[in-house]
């Protein structure tokens, strides 16, 4: 339902410009079966469609995992600060001045579809929202743009929308580009011949030099499916253009970047295009992919850490853990990367590992950290982060509410390392001890219990009885 919109002593707000993007009363009949990218240019190079907008609008306003977010303090950690606290305001200040109700009007404008596009030719940027009825995106935006102009006319200000046509669909003019309406589309763009562009695509029932006839675009899309969110990214034509040098040289420079990227590095040297999904399943759970064209054949020696021999290694299913909140699994050979570090750092970094090797083979009674303790795990690890019941746990219960995490490492010879292993923790934990005694803070007590056949060794906090007395 649409409402009166009331008259605020309160500028415009962002949220609300960004809503009133399409500006135009005039209805256009432009071909239904239009997708999105039969409307862009064939020069696009970078592309991301949200197909379900509402499932993830769902997802982050409605799902368990905001609730337990919110349970655990998790989202007001992450919210609490001066820029959230004034886009909330800003929201609120949009709806009070239009009588819309933002999810509503979202789900209105957008219910179609959200698409994004960089155009390489215009270097223009455009975002195309896709309502699901033209009649009811044309009754929004026009409230939206009726308020923002009787706002302006309150506070003695010019028309913040100066209007004018192209092939007679009647285009507007913000701060950061311009807007209009064509039947179901919504379209922002912030070059004028991109804009042109699509309106004439939209009205002449697309074309030749379109996005959807792009080699590379194709090969992209062929079996990707309909994922909440997809995108893909032209390489090819980041490279031509000279563009972003340093994602392609291949170097990371950094052990942590190396470890958890070194194998895209290598792919992005000369690999066409780059693609992502992200889907949010009925279930509230949320998943995430990267896709790179790549032969396995032609990786480097020092990269088989990360892909394997010949582009063969692999990560094993996950291990199910309950109140699983994420679960990641993947082939990473670290005593490999190790080994190659003169290949794939400079000297600096390169010599800061050796060191680092010295001093962390102390904690293993003396032994090689990389042939002796690295080379004996496997390259499959997982890393899975579940819920914390506190209040089972009989420990004080903390304002923010973490989740307990777990790196999961496989041994090749595994008796032998059970025992190493076991002396490291020890060593470890004195180590930590000493330190703690010297910064006044409480040591760590070890434990050692079975579960399921498994030895188990664990160090919490030392809590004496004044203290927990204090605590309660």
């Amino acid at each position: 339902m649409i409402h009166q919109p009331k008259m605020l002593q309160h500028p415009i707000s962002l949220p609300t410009a960004m809503l009133a993007i399409g500006l135009s009363t005039t209805a256009f009949s432009a071909p239904k079966e239009l997708s999105a990218q039969r409307i862009l240019p064939d020069t696009t190079i970078i592309f991301t469609s949200l197909n379900k907008p509402n499932d993830l609008i769902h997802f982050v306003e409605d799902s368990q995992l905001r609730r337990n977010a919110d349970s655990a303090g998790l989202y007001g950690l992450l919210t609490g600060n001066k820029q959230y606290a004034q886009f909330l305001k800003s929201v609120k200040d949009g709806e009070e001045l239009t009588g819309l109700e933002w999810r509503s009007t979202l789900e209105t404008i957008a219910g179609g579809g959200v698409y994004l596009a960089y155009d390489h030719k215009t270097t223009g940027t455009a975002v195309l929202f896709k309502s699901g009825s033209a009649e009811k995106l044309a009754e929004a935006v026009k409230t939206l743009v009726d308020a923002a102009r009787q706002d302006a006319e309150d506070k003695g200000k010019p028309d913040p929308l100066p209007s004018s046509s192209y092939r007679e669909v009647e285009t507007y003019k913000v701060a950061a580009g311009g807007f209009a309406v064509v039947d179901q589309w919504l379209v922002y763009v912030n070059r004028g011949p991109l804009g042109q562009s699509i309106i004439d695509k939209l009205l002449d029932g697309g074309g030749k030099d379109t996005l959807a006839r792009n080699k590379n675009f194709k090969a992209a899309r062929k079996g990707s499916g309909r994922n909440s969110l997809w995108s893909y990214t032209d390489l090819n034509a980041i490279r031509e253009a000279g563009l972003a040098k340093e994602l392609f040289t291949g170097k990371t420079e950094n052990p942590g970047a190396e470890f958890l990227f070194g194998g895209i590095a290598e792919a992005l040297k000369d690999t066409p295009y780059v693609t992502s999904t992200l889907n949010v399943a009925e279930d509230d759970k949320i998943s995430f992919s990267l896709a790179i064209p790549h032969d396995g054949e032609s990786v480097s020696e020092s990269r088989e850490f990360f892909f394997g021999p010949k582009g063969t290694g692999r990560a094993e299913q996950p291990l199910p853990a309950k109140g699983t909140l994420l679960s990641l699994t993947t082939y990473r050979s670290i005593s490999g990367m190790w080994l190659a570090a003169d290949e794939l750092f400079n000297e600096n970094q390169a010599a800061g590992l050796t060191k680092a090797e010295s001093a962390l083979g102390l904690f293993f009674n003396g032994k090689d950290f990389v042939t002796d303790v690295l080379a004996k795990l496997k390259p499959q690890i997982q890393f899975i982060a579940a819920r914390q019941n506190y209040e089972a746990s009989g420990r004080p219960i903390p304002a923010v509410k973490v989740p307990a995490g777990a790196l999961v490492f496989h041994t090749l010879e595994p008796e032998t390392m059970q025992r190493y292993l076991r002396v490291t923790f020890q060593t470890l934990i004195g180590f930590l001890n000493i330190q703690a005694t010297q910064k006044g803070q409480p040591p760590f007590e070890l434990n050692t219990s079975k579960h399921a056949g498994t030895t188990v060794m664990a160090a919490e906090y030392f809590v004496d009885e004044d203290q927990k007395k204090n605590q309660a």
